[in-house]
């Protein structure tokens, strides 16, 4: 492209208001597309058309090489990590950002009245040497008042950024994720044992199904083998990168986190499992609302939980010393359950596993607290965030 054609697309450009700049996205698209891949007739081709061919390859050939088994769930967790520590300051996800911002606010927070007057033109420096002095005890009086409230505007943010220092000190003592320090846990055990009557009862079930957390990939592996649509979320790379060299779709993320993201009524079931055993009585109570929301009208949840023993067992020590709560149990279960309008509440037990799975099917109205009237005061007593 020569210069005096893009000085002109510049200016053409220039002139569009910002509604309309994706008509000139599009005649970049459509030149860089006429370059790479004019077709033998000459006619460039739709550059949206083009984008989402492009996309397709790039999709096609992540997806052939995570099949291949090139990014492991472990190398992209490490790949993430490390590249948090090269964000650069000011993209809103570096630490150093706030610092960063309040120098450079401490920097320009400050008029100086005393103008440059130099000039290169003849008179033009006497004449604004003769506006300033006419002006100066006005700018004066404005930069006065505009200095005081910024040096004071400066002050209380850094007071302000003190107190939530703190507190965010006092929050990174207290925060734990036990799920990292997990290999094993009661509910790996109860889902293996319980992982062939779950299938049954999932039989027919239509849409896609999510089992949080997968951990070995037992109830996963069973339910796909059996023509499900299910994917599986957990945290444990080890477990995870094993269960993508078996061709099984797992994301790596926590089960809040992850539900958080997923679609309203997007699911055909959810299995939870894990964060029913030691998570805080809030996330629990958290993780109902968000099966509320993601099973669509009939949709199924499963909620594998371990008895107290299994729990205590000796070889899930980590797990029941570290762990914010404590197994509920399946009478718990199902009162919440009941209390969110799931309907059908049945339990299953299996006389070779200390630990149960409580069945519901969602009954779609408005999840929100405030239209549970008087049935939803457990809820709101065991997590009050949801009055929010």
């Amino acid at each position: 492209m020569d210069k005096g054609h893009h000085e002109e697309n510049k200016s053409a450009g220039a002139e569009l208001e910002p509604e309309q700049s994706g008509e000139r996205v599009q005649g970049y698209l459509a030149e860089a597309s006429a370059v790479l891949d004019t077709p033998p007739d000459g006619r460039i081709p739709d550059a949206v058309a083009y984008v989402a061919r492009i996309q397709r390859e790039i999709e096609a050939e992540v997806a052939a090489l995570r099949a291949a088994g090139k990014y492991p769930p472990s190398l992209m967790a490490r790949i993430k990590r490390y590249y948090q520590t090269l964000l650069p300051v000011g993209s809103a996800t570096s630490a150093k950002d706030f610092d960063e911002a309040y120098r450079l606010l401490d920097r320009v927070a400050y008029i100086d009245i005393d103008v440059p007057t130099q000039s290169q033109k003849r008179g033009v420096s006497q004449v604004k040497r003769l506006l300033r002095m006419c002006i100066a005890w006005y700018l004066n009086y404005v930069a006065q008042q505009f200095n005081n409230f910024s040096s004071n505007l400066i002050r209380l943010i850094g007071i302000v950024d003190a107190r939530i220092s703190r507190l965010e000190a006092k929050f990174a003592e207290s925060e734990f994720t036990p799920i990292e320090l997990l290999g094993t846990s009661a509910s790996l055990a109860v889902q293996s044992a319980l992982a062939d009557a779950i299938t049954r009862e999932f039989d027919g079930i239509k849409g896609r199904i999510l089992v949080a957390e997968c951990a070995d990939g037992t109830l996963l592996s069973k339910l796909v083998r059996a023509g499900h649509d299910a994917y599986g979320v957990d945290t444990r790379v080890a477990y995870l990168d094993r269960l993508e060299a078996e061709a099984l779709e797992v994301r790596n993320a926590p089960t809040l986190a992850h539900l958080a993201k997923v679609e309203d009524s997007s699911l055909g079931a959810l299995i939870l499992s894990g964060i029913v055993d030691r998570a805080s009585v809030s996330d629990r109570v958290a993780s109902l609302f968000h099966a509320k929301r993601v099973l669509g009208q009939g949709g199924t949840l499963a909620i594998v939980g371990a008895g107290l023993g299994a729990f205590m067992a000796r070889e899930n020590h980590l797990e029941s010393d570290l762990s914010p709560g404590r197994p509920l149990s399946p009478q718990t279960w199902s009162e919440l359950a009941r209390q969110l309008s799931f309907s059908h509440v049945h339990t299953l037990n299996e006389s070779n596993s200390d630990g149960f799975v409580v069945f519901a099917t969602n009954t779609k109205i408005d999840s929100d607290v405030g239209s549970l009237g008087e049935s939803g005061f457990v809820l709101r007593a065991l997590n009050p965030r949801l009055e929010k």
